[in-house]
């Protein structure tokens, strides 16, 4: 995510970005139309990649996990998932858990904050 995330008062994240899923996986396009894949479909644990934003911020991206059976609860039902973990370069900020799923995109992402808080959200 391109814009950087501000933490609220009450601890609400407010952050923006654009996603385009493919049969390649799931991209995020900058603020300059360039796409870049935030999940590759093909990947296997332990791949990893590099992005750096237009103001040159670098960011690592390393596949934890890739489900075998569906065992990630979302929507009602139990779908199979890929796990990128990325670095957060933003005060306040640690990491980030993207999941994704083949089929439905981007399903999940969890925000960890620098005081150890996770805040999950569902897409």
């Amino acid at each position: 995510v391109e814009s950087m995330p501000q933490v609220g008062p009450n601890g609400e994240v407010s952050l923006s970005g654009k996603f385009k899923n493919s049969t390649e996986g799931v991209a995020y396009v900058n603020s300059k139309g360039e796409k870049t894949l935030l999940v590759k479909y093909d990947c296997k644990v332990g791949d990893k990649w590099t992005y750096t934003t237009p103001k040159g911020t670098k960011f690592t991206r390393e596949v934890i996990s890739k489900s075998t059976e569906d065992d990630f609860f979302w929507s009602g039902m139990l779908i199979k998932v890929i796990e990128i973990e990325q670095d957060l370069h933003y005060p306040g900020f640690n990491k980030a858990v993207y999941r994704a799923n083949h089929k439905w995109g981007l399903v999940n992402v969890d925000v960890f904050l620098e005081d150890g808080e996770k805040i999950s959200m569902y897409f």
